[in-house]
């Protein structure tokens, strides 16, 4: 599936709590590929999982907490415009899998989002998508299929993202080892061909 760099695509909480998925996203989108939205609702739900995902560090809770925040506001201040609000009452009659994530759908539908971009695919099947024409993709299918229709926009992020986590001096293969250590081989393989 390719994403026209205006189409408004939903960031699951999933999705922006890992470090790695979250800077691929989020370079990806910054390089005009697409335009991100997630709800308060949202950035709630990061900031709670965030100090999980770190839970096998030796980082104090305290300090995953505040890092979870600052991860919050960075969020936030590239992407300003991202933040909207889940209409009221939307959300109790959209049906799903797991009622927690009516939410996310219920923003897609009042944003006019054609994609949501998830870890959880079980959680928004197809006939519960497919009336509102909206697809629920993984980071791996929906940053794979745009670093296959649209190569140079990917190498554009590949190269912001190289510069925002590539500490070592390694470049684009210490990237990629992370992409495929978190499950994104599809993007991996194609930025490779």
């Amino acid at each position: 599936m390719t994403t026209p760099p205006t189409a408004y695509v939903i960031l699951d909480a999933c999705v922006l709590a890992g470090s790695v998925r979250r800077h691929a996203v989020a370079c990806f989108a910054a390089v005009g590929c697409f335009r991100p939205l997630w709800s308060d609702k949202i950035c709630s739900e990061v900031r709670h999982a965030i100090p999980k995902t770190l839970g096998n560090s030796d980082i104090p809770t305290q300090l995953r907490m505040v890092h979870a925040e600052a991860v919050c506001e960075a969020l936030k201040a590239a992407f300003p415009h991202a933040m909207k609000p889940v209409p009221l009452n939307l959300d109790q009659i959209i049906s799903l899998p797991d009622p927690d994530d009516r939410h996310v759908l219920a923003l897609a539908i009042s944003e006019c989002a054609n994609v949501i971009v998830t870890e959880n695919l079980r959680d928004f099947p197809k006939s519960a998508l497919s009336p509102y024409n909206i697809t629920a993709l993984s980071t791996d299918q929906f940053l794979g299929g745009i670093a296959h229709h649209q190569p140079q926009k990917a190498k554009q992020a590949i190269g912001l993202l190289t510069d925002a986590i590539d500490r070592d001096g390694v470049g684009t293969p210490n990237v990629l080892a992370a992409f495929r250590k978190v499950g994104l081989k599809k993007l991996a393989r194609i930025l490779v061909e």
